[in-house]
């Protein structure tokens, strides 16, 4: 993959929801990206200058979204029911003007 931006589209997210994006490469001196991005008309971008941070060579990419939802029954009991979501995608990350 050369250092463009990266576009990921998703079906199910709306506008604005929040994901947890981590890319990781294999150098020890090399600045990874972990944050928390939001969706935007159904995509989500990592942009070419955030992927300057890492090196050429193998990338992890991790996507995780979490929601919660408030359960509440008849008997004034209430409590939480939490799904997490995860995509765990690997790929060459490589400098396009590099021979």
């Amino acid at each position: 993959m050369d250092r463009g931006d990266l576009v990921i589209e998703f079906e199910d997210l709306d506008d604005n929801d929040a994901v947890h994006v981590s890319a990781t490469d294999t150098s020890f001196a090399s600045s990874d990206i972990i944050e928390i991005d939001t969706v935007k008309n159904g995509k989500l971008v990592i942009t070419a200058d955030k992927l300057r941070n890492l090196v050429n060579g193998p990338v992890t990419l991790l996507l995780s979204k979490e929601t919660e939802k408030v359960i509440k029954n008849s008997i004034n009991e209430h409590g939480r029911i939490t799904v997490s979501y995860g995509l765990k995608r690997q790929f060459e990350l490589e400098n396009p003007d590099a021979p």
